[in-house]
């Protein structure tokens, strides 16, 4: 069993979608390469929540070292990198065209701080990150297929 922590972004009926709007000229190589780009942005929206703005949980000292630690609620607060650092992406395609991609952090306390113990609360990155992501996935899907609308005379 794996302690990775999966973030998946199912573009279900992907394929079809595909198939319908042919007359957009949309290809399965394009539709692949938006999931990329959305992937990417979750990524970098976690690794920048994570190794972001100074935490406000309690401050201690290991070794000759200060290490301030998120308080419940936050990223998680970086100390060695490996969070950050074990963060990936993967985009497959699956039997009927859909396309799924997935952000995937591979450290073992990847869980635990997403959603807690019954000794610690939560310090969830992965959620938070996809829903700060959402409007540019929408933008990212919506270019070619929907004519822009212009304000104007």
């Amino acid at each position: 069993m794996s302690n990775d922590l999966n973030l998946k972004i199912d573009f279900k009926g992907v394929g079809k979608w595909v198939k319908s709007a042919k007359k957009a000229f949309i290809t399965d190589s394009l539709v692949r390469n938006r999931v990329h780009r959305a992937v990417d942005i979750v990524k970098k929206e976690v690794v920048e929540g994570i190794q972001g703005p100074p935490k406000s949980g309690r401050t201690y000292q290991r070794g000759s070292v200060t290490h301030q630690a998120s308080a419940p609620g936050e990223y998680p607060a970086t100390d060695l990198g490996e969070l950050a650092n074990g963060i990936t992406t993967e985009v497959s395609g699956l039997p009927g065209g859909d396309i799924v991609g997935k952000i995937i952090s591979s450290a073992k306390y990847s869980k635990a701080l997403e959603y807690g113990t019954r000794t610690m609360q939560p310090r969830p990155f992965m959620a938070p990150s996809l829903k700060k992501s959402r409007r540019k996935i929408n933008n990212i899907f919506k270019q070619g297929i929907i004519k822009p609308k212009y304000k104007g005379k």
